[in-house]
């Protein structure tokens, strides 16, 4: 169960982290845009 848990916490980071960097990339496109 443990390690269940550990693997959803980690599929969730990097999932989150994904999620920040196309919203960095979404920036520098406007920003490169601009």
């Amino acid at each position: 169960m443990l390690l269940i848990i550990i693997n959803l916490k980690k599929l969730g980071t990097e999932i989150t982290n994904l999620g920040r960097n196309k919203l960095v990339n979404k920036r520098k496109m406007k920003l490169m845009s601009t």
